[in-house]
């Protein structure tokens, strides 16, 4: 919807979107049935969004992290 409110809406946008959101909803159902129900770790996802964020970013790590 987000990409709809963006002027993404020609109808070459609209089905483009409707195959991608198709494509996106299928891949759910098959990551669910191969049990990747599982939640990522928090604290592990926490460490590399931040790690992420400073490389966009252009900074470092205040410490380095251990490997």
């Amino acid at each position: 919807m987000s990409l709809l409110d963006m002027r993404f809406d020609t109808p070459q946008h609209i089905e483009v979107l409707e195959q991608m959101t198709q494509v996106l909803k299928e891949g759910i159902g098959e990551a669910r049935r191969h049990g990747y129900d599982v939640e990522f770790p928090h604290d592990i996802r926490q460490t590399i969004l931040a790690v992420n964020q400073l490389e966009a970013d252009g900074k470092e790590l205040a410490t380095p992290l251990l490997e």
